[in-house]
């Protein structure tokens, strides 16, 4: 399980929180902001494989599976993302325990690369913190 760091300058301006694929060389990012609880799945490789996030609510007992969705746009090709406008399930409640996995999957299918799934958790609250 890896902590989510702060995410880097040079990716989009505003995350907090990011996780990006665990493969040598990452090919996917996933960043979190808990105003508006925006999760946003980007393809930062050309390699021609996609992204997969899910994301799991760890506060109740036993954890519950929320969403999960996939970047299927291509390297430079722009993020896909969800927020709590959305309503159900993607407004995730306020300062519980939020835990991701991202890996990378074959293009146009759920084909797992291996090597490539990263895990992460932080808490859903303004200020950001890990759990």
């Amino acid at each position: 399980m890896t902590i989510l760091a702060a995410w880097p300058a040079s990716a989009r301006e505003g995350y907090p929180y990011s996780l990006s694929t665990s493969d040598d060389n990452p090919g996917g990012a996933v960043g979190f902001f808990a105003d508006g609880d925006v999760v946003e799945l980007g393809d930062i490789q050309a390699d021609g494989k996609d992204i997969e996030i899910d994301v799991w609510d760890v506060t109740p007992e036993p954890d519950v599976y929320k969403f999960g969705f996939y970047n299927r746009k291509g390297y430079r090709n722009g993020s896909v993302y969800t927020d709590a406008s959305m309503g159900a399930p993607f407004n995730l409640a306020e300062g519980h325990c939020i835990k991701l996995r991202i890996r990378l999957v074959n293009a146009g299918s759920t084909t797992v690369v291996n090597g490539s799934t990263n895990w992460g958790r932080f808490r859903n609250s303004m200020p950001h913190e890990n759990c």
